[in-house]
């Protein structure tokens, strides 16, 4: 889960969550105010487990180190290396 200010209070709080998908339920008025009005501090923001895979980098930067690695892999399985494809601006 991503943090936010609702998660934050929820910890102090000391109230136990409920289970998933329980917890979705019991606080989606609450997700559907935060949402219409782009409050996501007052939104539960899933990250899944890839979460921490995540790389504070700006976009750019993160493409090219993820086109990188990937030619890395497609040299290693005899692949055409995606940083030869042509590159849109």
């Amino acid at each position: 889960m991503v943090r936010s200010a609702i998660v934050d209070r929820i910890e102090r709080s000391g109230v136990e969550p409920a289970p998933f998908p329980l917890q979705l339920s019991l606080t989606r008025p609450l997700q559907q105010a935060a949402a219409s009005r782009g409050a996501t501090e007052m939104m539960f923001l899933l990250a899944g487990q890839g979460a921490a895979l995540s790389r504070a980098l700006p976009a750019a930067e993160l493409v090219d180190v993820l086109v990188a690695e990937t030619d890395a892999v497609l040299a290693r399985l005899g692949g055409r290396p995606m940083g030869s494809l042509p590159r849109g601006e």
